[in-house]
């Protein structure tokens, strides 16, 4: 049932919605112990109306010109209180419609508001293992620091995860010249750059039992092993019978979540990691390209080969991360072809589309 590890300083957590925060030491938090984190800002006769007023706080006031409700109104108080309880989850529309809104300024007037001691809420954000993420611009500031918690938490619920682990500040790439990334590099699981060592969000680590046959990659590489072997294999369980294939889409898969485990890092680490991720998979789909498209190959399994020979072996030079050793390696090349797969640029491996 585990499909990765999300690991961090504390050791591997399994990721999914039934591992709660109930693993000793873990640095984690859900919304029902965020509510608890801060119920001493509680005016409100119940939880629900506690709830209301939260996210209300939180959301920019529309301009003279819009019309906008805090979208929570639309629910019951039994509902309300499900979601302070843990017992019922808000949807990840709700959850997104809330993250779209966030103003930071007005939640920090919200907490100054209803006080002006945050000792507590120090000592319960160490304890929960927050002790090195309570600074904001290199201050201890517990109000912008829960702020930007539950920014985090609504961003998490609208992705579909339910647990959610403290916002990082990220690295303005602008601000480090280049030969800062020149002598960076990655070793176990952390980043060394511009004399600092942050540890990396997020790594993920495939098992067998994590393959998921509704990805189109995966999709993809079935119809390759099924063109080679003459019969339509179309479940995993069908690729049983065929071990060297098996073995071979282990070996993508975990090319896959390599890349993807580098686009959640690069993401998380830095300012504009997004925007860099783009632009170097945008690198890569041009470089194969060709290769892709070869007029001369009928056979899919070799056009795969070709392509993935080509996004190892080709130079890129379009986003300064290339020069962190360890972040982008052969795996990531290949695993961002796999994404543009999912993504729909690269449409099958054995009946290409050439428009």
């Amino acid at each position: 049932m585990t499909l990765f590890y999300i690991k961090n300083k504390k050791g591997p957590v399994p990721n999914g919605r039934d591992f709660g925060p109930s693993i000793v030491g873990v640095t984690m938090i859900t919304l029902k112990e965020y509510i608890n984190l801060i119920s001493k800002l509680k005016k409100e006769s119940s939880k629900a109306g506690f709830l209301i007023n939260i996210v209300e706080s939180f959301m920019q006031d529309p301009f003279s010109n819009e019309t906008f409700e805090n979208p929570l109104i639309n629910y019951n108080d039994d509902t309300l209180r499900s979601f302070c309880n843990g017992t019922k989850h808000i949807s990840k529309e709700c959850a997104s419609k809330i993250r779209s809104l966030y103003d930071k300024d007005k939640f920090i007037s919200f907490i100054y508001e209803r006080t002006d001691n945050f000792d507590d809420f120090k000592e319960q954000l160490i304890n929960l293992g927050f002790e090195d993420d309570l600074y904001y611009d290199g201050e201890i500031d517990i109000p912008a620091t829960l702020a930007d918690l539950l920014a985090k938490i609504f961003e998490d619920i609208s992705k579909g995860e339910n647990i959610t682990y403290p916002p990082i500040r990220k690295i303005e790439t602008k601000t480090l010249d280049k030969e800062a990334f020149k002598n960076a590099y990655i070793k176990d699981g952390i980043l060394h750059i511009n004399n600092k060592t942050i540890e990396l969000p997020e790594t993920i680590s495939l098992e067998d039992s994590c393959l998921k046959c509704d990805l189109p990659y995966v999709i993809e590489l079935l119809k390759v092993y099924s063109s080679i072997c003459g019969n339509d294999i179309k479940s995993l369980q069908e690729l049983q019978s065929y071990p060297v294939y098996e073995k071979h889409l282990l070996e993508q898969s975990k090319c896959y979540y390599s890349a993807e485990a580098m686009r959640r890092s690069v993401r998380d680490l830095f300012d504009d990691g997004e925007d860099h991720f783009n632009i170097l998979k945008n690198e890569i789909f041009d470089s194969i390209y060709e290769t892709y498209v070869d007029l001369s190959l009928n056979d899919g399994y070799q056009r795969l080969k070709n392509v993935l020979d080509m996004a190892t072996k080709a130079e890129l030079n379009s986003t300064i991360l290339l020069n962190i050793k360890g972040l982008i390696t052969v795996k990531e090349r290949k695993g961002i072809c796999h994404i543009l797969v999912n993504e729909g640029r690269i449409k099958s491996w054995v009946a290409v589309d050439y428009e």
